[in-house]
């Protein structure tokens, strides 16, 4: 019998996420890519930030996002906006400065690391940079 393909798709994410679970239920031990414990402790949602957590994101010091089109209205930038109007970074102690700009020049200033991220244009347009 051969199945849909919808149907062998859904099946292989089960499978695969069946894989990935603990056996226990909880998330697993975190840890960095290569092996140690992270310098400084995670974030937890619904518990407050430790100190030594937001002692490190302030040491960051700023984070500059870019905007993809000035600050006209537009999906790819509402949940920096949102995000900053609503207090989210201040409670995660890190300083973001959203600062207007175009797509097409935000490529040239995330990879000479002049911002830290930003909203893209089209994928035509990444591609044109790459």
């Amino acid at each position: 019998m051969r199945l849909p393909t919808t149907t062998a798709i859904v099946l292989t994410c089960v499978v695969v996420l069946a894989a990935c679970a603990s056996d226990d239920g909880t998330a697993g031990d975190l840890t960095t890519i290569d092996g140690t414990a992270p310098a400084t402790p995670p974030v937890v949602a619904g518990e407050a930030l430790a100190d030594e957590r937001c002692a490190a994101n302030r040491a960051a010091g700023p984070i500059t996002f870019l905007t993809g089109f000035d600050f006209a209205a537009a999906a790819s930038i509402v949940e920096v906006i949102v995000a900053d109007a609503n207090g989210y970074y201040d409670e995660l102690c890190l300083d973001v400065e959203i600062t207007p700009s175009f797509s097409t020049a935000n490529y040239a200033l995330i990879a000479e690391n002049d911002a830290q991220f930003a909203s893209g244009g089209s994928f035509s347009e990444v591609v044109a940079f790459a």
